[in-house]
Protein backbone atom coordinates (compact mmCIF):
# COMPACT_ATOMS: atom_id res chain seq x y z
CA UNK A 1 0.00 0.00 0.00
CA UNK A 2 1.11 3.54 -0.52
CA UNK A 3 1.10 6.61 1.40
CA UNK A 4 -0.80 9.40 -0.24
CA UNK A 5 -0.45 13.01 -0.62
CA UNK A 6 -3.15 15.70 -0.62
CA UNK A 7 -2.65 18.20 -3.63
CA UNK A 8 -4.44 21.17 -3.89
CA UNK A 9 -5.06 22.11 -8.21
CA UNK A 10 -7.10 24.25 -10.15
CA UNK A 11 -7.89 22.95 -13.44
CA UNK A 12 -8.43 25.43 -16.05
CA UNK A 13 -11.87 26.10 -17.65
CA UNK A 14 -13.73 28.14 -19.77
CA UNK A 15 -15.93 30.36 -16.92
CA UNK A 16 -13.12 29.86 -14.42
CA UNK A 17 -10.55 27.53 -12.73
CA UNK A 18 -12.48 24.23 -11.53
CA UNK A 19 -11.27 23.36 -7.77
CA UNK A 20 -10.03 19.92 -7.09
CA UNK A 21 -7.92 17.93 -4.92
CA UNK A 22 -4.97 15.02 -6.48
CA UNK A 23 -4.61 12.08 -3.95
CA UNK A 24 -0.78 11.26 -5.28
CA UNK A 25 0.23 7.99 -4.20
CA UNK A 26 4.33 8.47 -2.98
CA UNK A 27 6.49 7.52 -5.27
CA UNK A 28 4.63 6.76 -8.10
CA UNK A 29 5.77 8.29 -11.53
CA UNK A 30 3.67 7.16 -14.21
CA UNK A 31 0.08 4.89 -13.05
CA UNK A 32 -3.80 4.57 -14.10
CA UNK A 33 -5.19 7.42 -12.86
CA UNK A 34 -9.01 7.79 -11.39
CA UNK A 35 -11.72 11.51 -11.68
CA UNK A 36 -14.03 11.06 -9.46
CA UNK A 37 -17.36 13.31 -9.88
CA UNK A 38 -19.23 14.24 -6.87
CA UNK A 39 -23.48 14.47 -7.03
CA UNK A 40 -26.10 17.12 -6.75
CA UNK A 41 -25.34 19.75 -4.27
CA UNK A 42 -22.69 17.41 -2.68
CA UNK A 43 -18.96 18.43 -2.57
CA UNK A 44 -15.46 17.18 -4.40
CA UNK A 45 -15.02 15.95 0.05
CA UNK A 46 -17.71 13.52 -0.97
CA UNK A 47 -15.39 11.49 -3.13
CA UNK A 48 -12.43 12.07 -1.38
CA UNK A 49 -12.98 8.81 0.61
CA UNK A 50 -13.13 6.54 -2.39
CA UNK A 51 -10.77 8.47 -3.74
CA UNK A 52 -7.86 7.90 -0.87
CA UNK A 53 -8.72 4.02 -1.28
CA UNK A 54 -7.81 3.78 -4.61
CA UNK A 55 -4.68 6.06 -4.08
CA UNK A 56 -3.39 4.02 -1.77
CA UNK A 57 -3.12 1.10 -4.02
CA UNK A 58 -0.80 3.26 -6.26
CA UNK A 59 -3.21 4.83 -8.58
CA UNK A 60 -3.59 8.93 -8.22
CA UNK A 61 -7.31 10.31 -8.24
CA UNK A 62 -8.52 13.61 -8.47
CA UNK A 63 -11.77 15.11 -7.11
CA UNK A 64 -13.30 18.41 -7.68
CA UNK A 65 -16.15 20.44 -7.62
CA UNK A 66 -18.56 21.22 -9.98
CA UNK A 67 -20.04 24.54 -10.75
CA UNK A 68 -22.80 26.08 -9.08
CA UNK A 69 -24.56 22.25 -7.66
CA UNK A 70 -21.61 21.98 -4.94
CA UNK A 71 -22.07 23.39 -1.18
CA UNK A 72 -18.44 24.16 -0.78
CA UNK A 73 -18.96 25.94 -3.73
CA UNK A 74 -15.19 25.66 -4.45
CA UNK A 75 -15.39 26.25 -8.39
CA UNK A 76 -18.10 29.48 -8.27
CA UNK A 77 -21.01 29.47 -10.64
CA UNK A 78 -24.69 29.30 -9.43
CA UNK A 79 -26.64 26.44 -8.76
CA UNK A 80 -29.54 27.83 -11.37
CA UNK A 81 -26.86 27.79 -13.99
CA UNK A 82 -25.82 23.95 -13.75
CA UNK A 83 -26.94 20.83 -15.57
CA UNK A 84 -26.22 17.27 -16.29
CA UNK A 85 -24.81 19.02 -19.38
CA UNK A 86 -22.90 21.85 -17.99
CA UNK A 87 -21.27 19.07 -15.67
CA UNK A 88 -20.80 17.40 -18.63
CA UNK A 89 -18.55 19.78 -20.09
CA UNK A 90 -16.62 20.45 -17.29
CA UNK A 91 -16.16 16.82 -16.37
CA UNK A 92 -14.39 16.45 -20.05
CA UNK A 93 -12.36 19.76 -19.14
CA UNK A 94 -10.72 17.20 -16.16
CA UNK A 95 -10.38 14.61 -18.33
CA UNK A 96 -8.17 16.76 -20.88
CA UNK A 97 -6.54 18.42 -18.05
CA UNK A 98 -5.58 14.88 -16.71
CA UNK A 99 -4.86 13.06 -19.41
CA UNK A 100 -1.49 15.52 -19.96
CA UNK A 101 -0.21 15.37 -16.22
CA UNK A 102 3.32 13.94 -16.23
CA UNK A 103 1.42 11.10 -13.29
CA UNK A 104 -1.01 9.47 -15.60
CA UNK A 105 -1.27 7.34 -17.66
CA UNK A 106 -3.15 8.40 -20.74
CA UNK A 107 -4.73 4.77 -22.17
CA UNK A 108 -5.59 4.00 -18.32
CA UNK A 109 -7.79 6.55 -17.61
CA UNK A 110 -11.23 6.36 -15.03
CA UNK A 111 -14.00 7.83 -14.14
CA UNK A 112 -15.55 7.51 -11.20
CA UNK A 113 -19.33 8.62 -10.51
CA UNK A 114 -21.44 8.93 -7.47
CA UNK A 115 -25.37 9.70 -8.06
CA UNK A 116 -25.93 12.46 -10.42
CA UNK A 117 -22.02 12.44 -10.85
CA UNK A 118 -22.50 9.01 -12.08
CA UNK A 119 -24.94 10.08 -14.72
CA UNK A 120 -22.68 13.13 -15.85
CA UNK A 121 -20.02 10.39 -16.34
CA UNK A 122 -21.98 8.23 -17.88
CA UNK A 123 -22.58 11.47 -21.11
CA UNK A 124 -18.70 12.02 -20.66
CA UNK A 125 -18.03 8.69 -21.02
CA UNK A 126 -19.29 7.98 -23.77
CA UNK A 127 -18.63 11.22 -25.43
CA UNK A 128 -14.44 10.76 -24.74
CA UNK A 129 -14.74 7.01 -25.18
CA UNK A 130 -11.94 7.00 -26.85
CA UNK A 131 -9.63 8.24 -24.42
CA UNK A 132 -11.61 6.69 -21.10
CA UNK A 133 -10.27 3.16 -20.16
CA UNK A 134 -13.31 2.30 -18.11
CA UNK A 135 -15.93 3.38 -15.54
CA UNK A 136 -16.66 3.14 -11.83
CA UNK A 137 -20.17 4.39 -11.27
CA UNK A 138 -21.42 4.21 -7.67
CA UNK A 139 -25.43 4.16 -7.06
CA UNK A 140 -25.59 6.92 -10.42
CA UNK A 141 -28.68 8.49 -10.51
CA UNK A 142 -29.87 7.48 -13.56
CA UNK A 143 -33.56 7.57 -12.36
CA UNK A 144 -33.26 11.16 -12.96
CA UNK A 145 -34.80 11.80 -16.37
CA UNK A 146 -37.72 9.47 -15.14
CA UNK A 147 -38.47 11.71 -11.65
CA UNK A 148 -37.76 15.14 -13.56
CA UNK A 149 -40.26 14.27 -16.35
CA UNK A 150 -42.67 13.06 -13.87
CA UNK A 151 -42.16 16.02 -11.70
CA UNK A 152 -42.16 18.57 -15.21
CA UNK A 153 -43.92 16.96 -17.60
CA UNK A 154 -44.41 20.06 -19.38
CA UNK A 155 -41.53 22.25 -20.86
CA UNK A 156 -43.82 25.21 -21.00
CA UNK A 157 -44.28 25.16 -17.02
CA UNK A 158 -41.11 24.65 -15.56
CA UNK A 159 -40.18 27.93 -13.55
CA UNK A 160 -36.88 29.75 -13.53
CA UNK A 161 -36.31 28.36 -10.24
CA UNK A 162 -37.04 25.67 -7.92
CA UNK A 163 -36.22 26.42 -4.25
CA UNK A 164 -35.01 24.18 -2.51
CA UNK A 165 -35.34 20.58 -4.97
CA UNK A 166 -35.99 17.42 -3.73
CA UNK A 167 -36.81 19.34 -0.09
CA UNK A 168 -32.34 19.80 0.08
CA UNK A 169 -32.43 23.14 1.49
CA UNK A 170 -30.55 25.82 -0.33
CA UNK A 171 -30.73 23.52 -3.24
CA UNK A 172 -32.50 25.86 -5.56
CA UNK A 173 -31.90 24.63 -9.41
CA UNK A 174 -32.77 26.33 -12.46
CA UNK A 175 -34.99 25.71 -15.65
CA UNK A 176 -31.85 24.27 -17.40
CA UNK A 177 -31.55 21.30 -15.00
CA UNK A 178 -34.82 20.55 -16.01
CA UNK A 179 -34.86 20.48 -19.07
CA UNK A 180 -31.22 19.36 -19.54
CA UNK A 181 -31.68 16.05 -17.34
CA UNK A 182 -35.02 15.64 -19.34
CA UNK A 183 -33.24 15.94 -22.59
CA UNK A 184 -29.84 14.16 -22.04
CA UNK A 185 -28.79 10.93 -24.18
CA UNK A 186 -28.39 8.82 -20.94
CA UNK A 187 -29.86 5.70 -22.57
CA UNK A 188 -27.89 6.17 -25.88
CA UNK A 189 -24.91 7.04 -23.97
CA UNK A 190 -25.21 3.59 -21.98
CA UNK A 191 -26.16 1.94 -25.29
CA UNK A 192 -22.68 3.45 -27.16
CA UNK A 193 -20.35 2.99 -24.07
CA UNK A 194 -18.41 -0.34 -25.08
CA UNK A 195 -15.42 -0.10 -22.30
CA UNK A 196 -15.49 -2.14 -18.82
CA UNK A 197 -17.98 -0.69 -16.17
CA UNK A 198 -18.22 -2.10 -12.71
CA UNK A 199 -21.17 -0.79 -11.00
CA UNK A 200 -21.86 -0.62 -7.16
CA UNK A 201 -25.07 -0.12 -5.30
CA UNK A 202 -26.56 -0.02 -1.94
CA UNK A 203 -29.77 -2.19 -1.24
CA UNK A 204 -30.91 0.41 1.61
CA UNK A 205 -30.92 3.30 -1.09
CA UNK A 206 -34.47 5.32 -1.21
CA UNK A 207 -33.33 7.66 -3.65
CA UNK A 208 -32.20 5.52 -6.54
CA UNK A 209 -33.72 1.72 -6.77
CA UNK A 210 -30.85 -1.03 -6.54
CA UNK A 211 -32.94 -1.95 -9.51
CA UNK A 212 -32.17 1.49 -11.51
CA UNK A 213 -28.11 -0.06 -11.01
CA UNK A 214 -28.33 -3.13 -11.67
CA UNK A 215 -30.27 -2.81 -15.09
CA UNK A 216 -27.43 -0.43 -16.04
CA UNK A 217 -24.77 -2.52 -15.06
CA UNK A 218 -26.41 -5.23 -17.12
CA UNK A 219 -27.40 -2.81 -20.62
CA UNK A 220 -23.22 -1.90 -19.85
CA UNK A 221 -22.23 -5.20 -20.11
CA UNK A 222 -20.50 -4.61 -16.83
CA UNK A 223 -20.25 -6.00 -13.15
CA UNK A 224 -22.66 -5.16 -10.58
CA UNK A 225 -22.16 -5.64 -6.69
CA UNK A 226 -24.37 -5.43 -4.25
CA UNK A 227 -23.53 -3.52 -1.14
CA UNK A 228 -25.76 -5.01 1.06
CA UNK A 229 -27.13 -2.61 3.77
CA UNK A 230 -25.62 0.77 2.37
CA UNK A 231 -28.16 3.85 1.54
CA UNK A 232 -27.20 6.56 -0.90
CA UNK A 233 -24.13 8.12 -0.49
CA UNK A 234 -21.28 5.68 0.62
CA UNK A 235 -17.78 5.45 -0.40
CA UNK A 236 -15.77 2.54 -1.38
CA UNK A 237 -14.36 0.69 1.41
CA UNK A 238 -10.82 -0.85 1.19
CA UNK A 239 -12.10 -4.41 -0.16
CA UNK A 240 -14.50 -2.94 -2.81
CA UNK A 241 -12.07 -0.54 -3.76
CA UNK A 242 -9.29 -3.79 -4.48
CA UNK A 243 -12.17 -5.58 -6.13
CA UNK A 244 -13.19 -2.60 -8.70
CA UNK A 245 -9.29 -2.06 -9.62
CA UNK A 246 -9.28 -6.26 -10.21
CA UNK A 247 -12.02 -5.80 -12.43
CA UNK A 248 -9.94 -3.25 -14.56
CA UNK A 249 -7.06 -5.36 -14.20
CA UNK A 250 -4.86 -2.76 -12.90
CA UNK A 251 -3.85 -5.10 -9.95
Amino acid sequence: MFNVKEIEIKIPYKEGNLYGVLFMPETVEKAACFICSHGIYSSYQMTSLSAKEIAAFGFPAVCFDFRGCSYSNKSGGKCEDASVLSEEEELEAVVEWMRVQPFCDSEKLYLLGQSLGGFVSALAGAEKQNKIAGMLLMYPAFNSKQTVEYMFPDNDKIPDVIPDFMNLPGLNIGRRFISDAKSAPLDEAIASFKKPVYLIHGTADRLVPVETGQRAAEAYGGKFVIAEGAEHGFNLTHEQAKDALEYFDLI
